[in-house]
C-alpha cells in the first residue's frame, strides 16, 4: 500500500510538471545582443561616450513591453536584452533605441536573426543629450 501511494504521488507530480497550463504560465524568454552605434557629429565621437548614453539606451529598451532585462556595457558598446518574443520583436527594440536614445542597435547575437534595422540618423541627433563636452 505504501509503495502504491508513493507511486501515485510521483505520477501526480510528473503530470503536474508536464501540464500545458503550468507551462503556459512561464514565458519562453530569449536573449539578443545589440552593438550600439551612432556618431555625435558635434564632437565627431563614435557611439556611446558616457554613463548618460548608457542610461538612455537602457531606459529605451526597458520601456518596451516584453523586455524583462537590459544590460548596457559602455566599454563594449553593447546591450544584452532578455525579452519575451510573444510580446515584442527585435525590430521594436531597435526602433525604441533609435527614437528614444538616438542610437542604432545592430544585432550581434543570435547570428541567425536577420532583422537588422537600418535608419538614417540626422547630424547632431545622435548624442544622448546628457554629455556636456564643451557645448
Amino acid at each position: 500500500m505504501r509503495k502504491l501511494r508513493s507511486a501515485a504521488i510521483m505520477l501526480g507530480v510528473v503530470m503536474l510538471l508536464a501540464s500545458p497550463a503550468l507551462a503556459a504560465g512561464v514565458p519562453a524568454l530569449e536573449t539578443v545582443t545589440f552593438k550600439i552605434t551612432g556618431v555625435d557629429n558635434m564632437e565627431g565621437m563614435e557611439g556611446m561616450v558616457c554613463d548618460g548614453c548608457t542610461a538612455k539606451v537602457k531606459n529605451a529598451l526597458e520601456e518596451v513591453e516584453g523586455v524583462t532585462k537590459a544590460e548596457v556595457d559602455l566599454a563594449k558598446a553593447t546591450a544584452v536584452v532578455t525579452y519575451d518574443p510573444d510580446k515584442t520583436t527585435i525590430e521594436a527594440m531597435q526602433q525604441a533605441v533609435l527614437e528614444n536614445a538616438n542610437f542604432q542597435a545592430v544585432v550581434v547575437e543570435p547570428k541567425e536573426t536577420n532583422g537588422l534595422f537600418a535608419a538614417v540618423v540626422k547630424p547632431g541627433d545622435t548624442c544622448c543629450g546628457n554629455c556636456q563636452r564643451g557645448r
